[in-house]
């Protein structure tokens, strides 16, 4: 399971899970309606897409173990849970990066739930459950237009107003 890593990038910051999960799910749902017509039947309008959903669960190890991917720079739990913590509280997206084909990521996301547990028999690791969304960018766009006599418009200027890039 080393073939892939799991990376976290916010404001330059970046890190590393140091153990990759056993299982990452990606949902990409479309935003479809279906409607009755008078003698046709149903019917299936096609919307746009969804954000992508992105789920997994991941052992946060107490100690250097020899699966370790960050053995060079472990951290212990507390680091990753401080982090997922600082990510929310931001109110700011993080750019998720997940390496290796055919699964490679590379998205602005949202931190939408954050479950962890200790489980017996392994006292100084934590499981932790991460629940994120697709990020889209939005933002106004102004327009100044810069005329000549006459009504004619000699060049338009276009400013995107949107969040700062991650």
């Amino acid at each position: 399971m080393d073939k892939y890593g799991i990376f976290f990038n916010f404001q330059g910051e970046i890190i590393r899970l140091p153990v990759n999960p056993e299982t990452i799910r990606v949902r990409k749902e479309g935003d479809n309606k279906t409607y009755q017509v008078l003698k046709l039947g149903e019917i299936n309008i096609l919307g746009d897409m969804k954000l992508n959903e992105i789920d997994f669960e991941v052992l946060l190890p107490g100690r250097a173990y020899p699966f370790v991917l960050t053995k060079n720079d472990f951290k212990g739990p507390d680091f990753y849970l401080d982090k997922f913590d600082k990510y929310m509280e931001s109110k700011e997206p993080v750019r998720l990066v997940i390496t290796g084909d055919p699964m490679a990521i590379n998205q602005l996301v949202s931190i939408e739930n954050v479950e962890y547990e200790k489980r017996a028999g392994e006292e100084d690791d934590i499981y932790v459950k991460l629940e994120l969304k697709e990020y889209r960018e939005y933002g106004l766009k102004t327009f100044t237009v810069a005329g000549s006599d006459k009504g004619k418009i000699d060049q338009v200027y276009v400013q995107n107003i949107n969040r700062p890039k991650v």
